[in-house]
């Protein structure tokens, strides 16, 4: 039964455009295969990759959803990388969008962070922030002392 829920999801993959939402690049990372609009900017960039390797990005793209905004659609495209487009959660959330990772259901999503209310109960159990370099961080210890790390309650 699992080979059968692999084989349909990599099906539906091949039929449907999607990419992976990342929390790690400053920026949504394009494969040249994958839908996205042309701008004719051609931009060279070397950027760092998670095997701590360089790579160059060659030209600046849009996301084909007009549902975001120009900010947010803005991408760049990285002909070495190979598996999946990466849409990034800083690029996201720098451009007014809050993404919620849904336990429940497996899902996420993204919403204009102006439509969300949002009432917490608790501290949050991890406190984090963003660092010069533009990744989000979290401290892993369970008494964090970093004027850095609170934690905003909203009612």
């Amino acid at each position: 039964m699992k080979w059968k829920r692999k084989q349909y999801s990599r099906r539906w993959l091949k039929e449907n455009q999607s990419a992976v939402i990342d929390s790690a690049p400053t920026s949504s990372f394009w494969r040249e295969q994958d839908a996205h609009i042309k701008t004719g900017i051609v931009y060279d960039k070397a950027v760092m990759l998670s095997t701590g390797n360089t790579a160059n990005v060659s030209e600046k793209g849009l996301l084909p959803n007009n549902k975001l905004s120009a900010k947010a659609r803005e991408l760049e495209v990285l002909p070495e990388l190979k598996h999946d487009s990466l849409l990034s959660v800083c690029k996201l959330s720098d451009a007014g969008y809050t993404i919620v990772f849904h336990c429940g259901d497996g899902c996420v999503y993204v919403h204009c962070t102006d439509n969300i209310v949002s009432n917490v109960k608790m501290v949050a159990i991890l406190q984090g922030w963003r660092d010069e370099s533009g990744l989000l961080r979290v401290l892993i210890e369970d008494n964090v002392e970093n004027n850095n790390t609170d934690t905003l309650l909203i009612e």
